[in-house]
């Protein structure tokens, strides 16, 4: 929280010490103090490799439980999840989306995963081995997404043109084009239909 950060940051020792710190607290519906938690950490740069979203616990806050048969984002947690996103994100620190418990039911993971990337959070903590395969499959971007972001990128791109149907402006999207090549390199662009998907890499 808040307010024990300052003594949390004050055991770091080493320079090389990477944290993933953790909101778990009512707080997280508190844009106020969202604010000064990124900017507390933001300093820390890539010191910081994600701030993960403690879901159940911040829907304990609450009394409740989340659905099985719902993602995050159709629960009080999608308010605190869209605040995070809103805070974290444009201060260059990454969002860790929560676990979604309900591990055998994988169609509920792939639209909440889905639902994590519209939101910009480009990770997830995995409940289960089963479900990290779902995971990274679901990162990958599809081949009309590195398109388009290939397209943005290009030098020769204009400042707004159509491509496919879409307006596309470079100013506007090239922090998207880019996070969608960085995806594409991660984890392989998913397969056109009728050709074999390329594994994922695992660092």
């Amino acid at each position: 929280t808040t307010a024990n950060l300052a003594e949390w940051l004050a055991r770091l020792d080493s320079p090389g010490h990477g944290i993933m710190p953790t909101i778990e607290s009512a707080e997280a519906f508190d844009r106020a103090a969202m604010v000064r938690m990124a900017r507390a950490l933001a300093p820390l740069g890539e010191r910081v490799h994600a701030v993960r979203i403690g879901g159940n616990d911040i829907l304990n806050q609450l009394g409740v439980r989340r659905s099985r048969e719902r993602t995050a984002y159709d629960t009080p947690l999608g308010l605190a999840i869209a605040t995070m996103a809103s805070v974290f994100l444009p201060e260059g620190l990454a969002l860790s989306a929560p676990v979604f418990e309900h591990y055998a039911l994988t169609d509920t993971l792939r639209e909440e995963v889905a639902r994590d990337v519209e939101h910009g959070l480009l990770t997830k903590t995995a409940i289960h081995p089963s479900q990290v395969p779902i995971i990274h499959d679901v990162l990958r971007p599809a081949p009309a997404e590195v398109e388009e972001a290939r397209a943005i990128l290009a030098a020769e791109a204009r400042a707004v043109f159509g491509h496919g149907g879409s307006m596309l402006e470079p100013t506007t999207h090239a922090r998207w084009a880019q996070g969608v090549l960085d995806r594409a390199q991660v984890h392989a662009p998913r397969a056109a239909p009728g050709r074999p998907q390329a594994p994922t890499r695992v660092a």
